[in-house]
């Protein structure tokens, strides 16, 4: 077995690494994402969450490690 992680640049600024990103209804039918730390989790919110931060990008963006299920 051997796992494979994927990284990808997300557009949500303002997170800091070791942040989850947790996706939102934005109200007007779409969906965002929120960075939260891991001690401010749900335990619903962990198992909604899309990937970690790992770094910033230059542009400010939160790169991620995505959580493959």
């Amino acid at each position: 077995f051997r796992r494979v992680l994927f990284r990808s640049p997300v557009n949500v600024l303002s997170a800091t690494p070791g942040q989850y990103i947790v996706p939102i209804d934005a109200g007007d039918g779409s969906i965002t994402g929120i960075a939260k730390d891991e001690a401010d989790l749900t335990l619903a919110e962990y198992m909604r969450a899309v990937g970690k931060v790992i770094a910033i990008e230059d542009d400010g963006r939160a790169r991620i490690i995505v959580k493959v299920a």
